[in-house]
């Protein structure tokens, strides 16, 4: 006896892309395609470099950026040149856009942190139900952390690969944090390492070589892309793909835009949409008929510097670093009146102050940066959706327009500050008595179409139309502090497995 073959649809390839594929490729009697505009990307050679090479490589790649763009501080990151293209935000380049395999993640920091009870609160299920999840999806992302104060909120941090290395600053930093004694903060600050999808082990080709470089593009690409493990999803006999803007999608179908030719694919048993909020929620928009979504939640981030003025060994000058978070400053809310808070640490690297400053003037204050990476570091401080900025996701004349809605509330600022403060300002350390200065925007788009939302029933399967699941942050019902990605995945995940069992 023939058994028919389950002809499955997955519109994306960013994080969530990766949990549903991960998912589907378990089962054997199917087939899969893959819908995605699949933008080329050109990519560096990943062989080892020495250190001669790779000081040669990004020469090139910062004479590229400067001879493109303006002056920009802090400068936005860039992939090997390439910034991010944006959506309109009031009429203006504003909200990141997802155009190549891979999606976001080929920009992001490669923070994974895990969901606890307290950013579950208001979901269908624990942290017990998605730690499966989490630690399938560690083992392909591969993450480096090291057991820490953090984990007392956290929990198990799903590391995989050995801890990576920090400065003799940061640990200073980090164990100062940590012997704050007992206030009566609204917040207990605790302090850890990064919990970051990066290659740190000896002897595997893209492994982290520490030469600070992270925000122009990693030569070696030891920064977690989804578009590593989705290209080999891709040479699957199973999967097929198809490039092109998805424009809708119902019960069977997907309808794509490409090349000015719009083409129906018919046939699909179940269609599972994972292209990132902003491009979900369009898709979304025009499959159902509505003119809007709920408001689209994202973190208010406040960066404040850190400043240390106590006496130097010249053993900390000059380390190898990566320019990635390298601490999280976690803060516990002590009443229920408040949320949780995280702050992500930096490092002064070369590449905020290199974007801008003319190569033979930087040749000359080069040292200066470096030297000072011993003696600032910097702040971004995440708040909840609750105290951040929202936007507004219209279909005008049948495109997605965003603007402004909810304004960041500063409502909890001071009391964050004044924790931190005082936990931070001892032993040689110190938060200058200045405001934080507020991000216009960030890049944590969630909560349009929300389980069990108010405009649009998504069921807890997340089913919104039948044999049709949203499987991105579109669907989280709020937006807490804590970094998003890896639980995109992690969920993403769950839904397709439920959904095929």
């Amino acid at each position: 006896m023939k058994f028919l073959k389950s002809k499955i649809a997955v519109i994306g390839t960013g994080a969530a892309g990766l949990g549903i594929l991960t998912a589907l490729l378990k089962k054997k009697n199917i087939e899969i395609t893959v819908f995605d505009v699949f933008e080329e990307e050109d990519f560096p050679s990943l062989a080892k470099a020495t250190e001669l090479k790779v000081e040669k490589f990004y020469d090139e790649i910062y004479s590229e950026i400067k001879s493109k763009t303006s002056f920009k501080f802090p400068p936005p990151k860039t992939h090997f040149t390439k910034p991010l293209a944006k959506y309109k935000l009031d009429g203006k380049p504003g909200l990141f856009k997802s155009k190549s395999l891979g999606g976001l993640t080929n920009y992001w920091g490669g923070t994974s942190l895990a969901f606890t009870d307290n950013e579950l609160e208001n979901w269908h299920i624990s942290r017990k139900d998605l730690n499966p999840y989490y630690s399938e999806l560690s083992k392909l992302i591969g993450i480096s952390s090291r057991n820490d104060k953090l984990d007392s909120y956290f929990g198990e941090n799903f590391a995989t690969n050995p801890p990576y290395k920090i400065t003799r600053m940061f640990d200073k930093l980090d164990e100062s944090t940590n012997s704050t004694s007992e206030n009566e903060d609204n917040y207990q600050v605790i302090s850890g390492t990064n919990r970051v999808a990066l290659e740190t082990r000896e002897g595997e080709v893209n492994s982290c070589i520490y030469c600070g470089e992270c925000l122009a593009g990693c030569f070696s690409d030891s920064i977690y892309s989804t578009r590593k493990t989705i290209e080999k999803y891709l040479s699957d006999d199973r999967v097929k793909t198809v490039k092109g803007k998805v424009i809708r999608v119902e019960e069977g179908k997907v309808t794509v835009s490409a090349e000015n030719k719009v083409e129906t694919y018919s046939g699909f048993s179940k269609i599972f949409i994972g292209a990132g909020c902003p491009n979900s929620t369009e898709i979304v928009l025009r499959s159902t008929g509505l003119t809007k979504s709920e408001k689209m939640a994202d973190n208010a981030v406040y960066v404040f510097p850190i400043l240390y003025l106590g006496k130097l060994d010249y053993k900390v000058v000059n380390e190898p670093y990566v320019s990635l978070c390298n601490l999280i400053f976690g803060f516990i809310p002590k009443s229920k009146d408040y949320k949780f808070a995280q702050a992500q640490v930096y490092s002064n690297f070369d590449y905020m102050w290199r974007y801008n400053i003319p190569e033979p003037i930087w040749k000359v204050v080069k040292s200066l940066v470096s030297y000072s990476r011993a003696r600032v570091f910097w702040a971004r401080l995440y708040v909840s959706g609750e105290e951040s900025q929202s936007y507004n996701c219209e279909l005008v004349n049948d495109e997605i327009n965003f603007s402004g809605a909810d304004k960041a509330s500063n409502k909890n600022i001071n009391e964050l500050m004044k924790s931190v403060r005082n936990a931070v300002n001892k032993n040689g350390f110190y938060i200058p008595p200045v405001s934080p200065i507020l991000q216009k925007t960030n890049s944590h788009y969630s909560s349009t179409f929300p389980y069990k939302g108010n405009l649009l029933d998504v069921s807890e399967s997340a089913e919104f139309l039948p044999n049709v699941y949203l499987c991105d942050s579109s669907v989280f019902p709020d937006l807490p502090a804590v970094s998003l990605t890896f639980t995109i995945m992690a969920n993403a995940n769950r839904i397709v497995s439920e959904a095929m069992n």
